[in-house]
C-alpha cells in the first residue's frame, strides 16, 4: 500500500508547492495584493489542493470521513510549525558550525571555471548564490521541506486519512 501512496504523495506535494508558488508570484506580478497577503493566498490555494488530491488520489477516500478536515488542518499546522522551526534553527546554526563552507564553494567554483564549465556571467551569479548565508538558506529550506513533507505523509496516512479497521 505504501509503495503506491508514497510516489503519489510526492507528486501531490510537488504540485502543492508549485501551486503555492505560482499563485503567490502571480498575485505579486498582477499587483493585486501585498506580498504577505499574496503568500497567504498561495499557501491556502496549495493547502486546499493538497487536501483534495491526497484525499481522493493518494489515499483513495471517496466518501467524506468525519473530522478529516480538522485532522488535516491540525497536521498541516503542526508540520508548518516544524518547517519554520527547522528552517530558522539551521539558518542560524549552519554558518556558526561550518565556518569553512565558503572556502569549499570557492574551490568548486574555481575548478568549474578552469575547465570552462562556467563563464564570467555565470561566475558572477554563482558568487552571489554561493555565499555562506545563501547556502545556509538553501540547505535550511531543503531540510525543513523534507522534514515537514515526511511528517505530513505520516500524519495523513496514520491520522487524517487512516483506513478504518473492520471493527469501526
Amino acid at each position: 500500500m505504501i509503495k503506491r501512496e508514497l510516489p503519489i504523495f510526492l507528486v501531490v506535494g510537488t504540485s502543492t508547492v508549485l501551486i503555492d508558488f505560482l499563485a503567490y508570484r502571480g498575485l505579486i506580478w498582477a499587483q493585486l495584493f501585498s506580498v504577505e497577503i499574496a503568500k497567504g493566498i498561495g499557501f491556502v490555494a496549495g493547502t486546499l489542493f493538497a487536501y483534495f488530491a491526497n484525499r481522493f488520489w493518494t489515499f483513495g477516500h471517496k466518501a467524506h470521513a468525519d473530522g478529516s478536515v480538522w485532522r488535516f488542518i491540525f497536521v498541516y499546522s503542526m508540520t508548518l510549525a516544524v518547517n519554520v522551526l527547522v528552517n530558522s534553527f539551521l539558518i542560524s546554526w549552519i554558518p556558526d558550525n561550518f565556518p569553512n563552507l565558503q572556502d569549499g564553494l570557492v574551490v568548486v567554483n574555481k575548478f568549474a571555471s578552469s575547465y570552462g564549465f562556467i563563464n564570467d556571467e555565470i561566475n558572477i551569479i554563482l558568487a552571489k548564490l554561493l555565499n555562506k548565508a545563501e547556502v545556509a538558506i538553501q540547505i535550511a529550506f531543503l531540510t525543513a521541506t523534507v522534514t515537514s513533507a515526511t511528517l505530513n505523509f505520516i500524519g495523513m496516512k496514520l491520522f487524517v486519512f487512516r483506513t478504518p479497521s473492520l471493527s469501526e
